[in-house]
């Protein structure tokens, strides 16, 4: 079972984060990267040819809902998406951004409110990196995998490797990965470049540079049970 230390510690680093500059939308690299990112995330759900308006989704770690929110756009339907993050202000906060419309849920990744297999996509954006202990790593991914329905996929974007001056988040490699989803293809996607290098560069540098990959420091992926 998850500690009862774990969950308020990541309370307490994101409360910690609230409201600064780093992270604020008026911030334009940031909304360029954000930008970006979803035109990233969009280019391979179309790929995997994984229909939106036909999916039952569900965001582990969901924050204030800008992922939800992006699938709603991209043709989700609100009364099919979930939602679960640690923090209620986080999740009131998701909830008046979409008049209410959406399943939201304080829980903890290892314990999904969910039933077996009622999920056609489960999404995470930068959640597993959050989570220090191996052991509740795999607790929130065989979770994941759980409530996923046969033929549902996993959308993943995180840390693949660690932050030298952030000692809150831990990176997830390859071999992790493929650790924490045995028996399941992955397609993973090497991208997003340094983040303190892409703070202080030009977008167009930016850019130029996450196409040559070998300063990118995120993978993007598609997880699918075999």
């Amino acid at each position: 079972m998850m500690s009862q230390t774990e969950p308020e510690r990541i309370r307490q680093v994101y409360a910690a984060r609230a409201g600064g500059w780093r992270y604020s939308m008026k911030n334009a690299s940031f909304v360029a990267r954000t930008n970006d990112l979803a035109g990233y995330v969009r280019s391979l759900l179309d790929r995997h040819l994984i229909p939106l308006s036909r999916c039952r989704v569900l965001e582990v770690g969901c924050g204030s809902g800008h992922w939800l929110r992006q699938f709603v756009r991209w043709g989700a339907q609100p009364d099919r998406i979930a939602g679960v993050d640690l923090i209620p202000r986080s999740l009131h906060a998701a909830d008046r951004s979409v008049n209410g419309s959406l399943c939201l849920s304080i829980a903890n990744g290892t314990a999904l409110p969910f039933r077996t297999g009622s999920m056609d996509l489960v999404s995470q954006f930068i959640m597993m990196s959050s989570v220090l202990d191996p052991g509740i790593r795999r607790e929130i991914a065989s979770e994941m995998l759980r409530v996923l329905a046969p033929g549902g996929s996993i959308l993943w974007y995180d840390m693949a490797v660690n932050n030298p001056f952030n000692p809150n988040v831990r990176g997830i490699d390859r071999r992790e990965l493929q650790q924490l989803f045995p028996h399941c293809t992955i397609d993973r996607h090497r991208i997003t470049l340094i983040p303190q290098l892409a703070r202080v560069l030009p977008i167009t540098i930016t850019r130029w540079l996450e196409r040559l990959t070998v300063l990118n420091t995120f993978y993007l992926a598609v997880i699918r049970p075999r």
